[in-house]
């Protein structure tokens, strides 16, 4: 069921899918401006009415949106509001807790996951740090010890933050899904932000695996969330990858792991 079933279910409500539809439009995407209404309007995971133990329904982010409606652009942030409020609702269990995870991430957020600024490691010494650790010439498993050491109980990503992963199918090759360059990964794993608005950004690459405190759930629609840049998701449990109208490795989100959880070293793509 759809935003307009939602809708029709509320008389309060009418008209509203049509302006979200709107608020949402990336002209810019030319393959498909509506792409990330699209994505939340077809999301087989996400109900159009409230349902117990499911993610949050498209009826609740119409009634959610209701008093904003004469806004358009107060609007789209709200959408990112109430993404942000329901992640990681998918199911669970998707990867198995012994499973080594892919990742790609870049540089400057990984400063910024490591950094503490309210501690001793400001921005500036957290970059440091990590280029110190990325940059080191030891071998595959000297390497991943130092990071081991270095960035135990410090979180690899912004700690309000989740990660989106690829299970890997063989954990001794963690990336033989997405290639061994930079182009080869956003291809693979779809990430056209880093392809076409952040060309230059930094990117790195590693493996791990979840603690025991963490679980991994397929992605909704909510998790991909209506920032710029996600008009390159798509629903279904794999990534949509940039190269071909194809689909990439399975995608699965989670909690932030730290440095402990490393099963494979913080590498550059280049």
């Amino acid at each position: 069921m759809s935003f307009r079933d939602a809708e029709a279910t509320d008389a309060t409500l009418r008209g509203i899918a049509a302006v979200l539809r709107g608020a949402l439009e990336e002209p810019a995407y030319h393959w498909n401006p509506d792409q990330v209404y699209d994505n939340m309007d077809g999301d087989p995971l996400i109900g159009a009415l409230p349902e117990a133990g499911k993610p949050a329904s498209r009826l609740e982010l119409l009634r959610y949106l209701n008093p904003h409606r004469g806004d358009p652009s107060a609007l789209a942030d709200e959408v990112v509001s109430f993404c942000r409020h329901n992640p990681r609702q998918g199911p669970s269990g998707a990867v198995a807790s012994t499973a080594s995870l892919g990742h790609v991430q870049s540089v400057r957020s990984l400063v910024n996951g490591v950094a503490d600024p309210a501690g001793t490691l400001g921005l500036r010494d957290a970059e440091a740090l990590v280029r110190d650790l990325v940059n080191d010439v030891s071998d595959a498993s000297a390497k991943l010890a130092k990071q081991k050491s270095a960035l135990d109980g410090k979180s690899l990503v912004r700690r309000e933050y989740q990660m989106w992963c690829y299970p890997a199918a063989d954990s001794r090759h963690p990336f033989a899904e997405i290639g061994s360059s930079r182009a080869d990964a956003i291809n693979a794993l779809g990430l056209g932000w880093y392809a076409h608005d952040l060309p230059g950004e930094e990117l790195l690459r590693w493996a791990h695996t979840l603690p025991t405190s963490a679980s991994a759930h397929r992605p909704t629609a909510w998790d991909a969330g209506a920032d710029k840049g996600n008009v390159y998701w798509r629903p279904g449990g794999k990534t949509y990858r940039l190269d071909r109208d194809d689909y990439g490795p399975s995608e699965v989100v989670h909690a932030p792991v730290e440095g402990q959880d490393l099963v494979a070293p913080i590498q550059p793509l280049s």
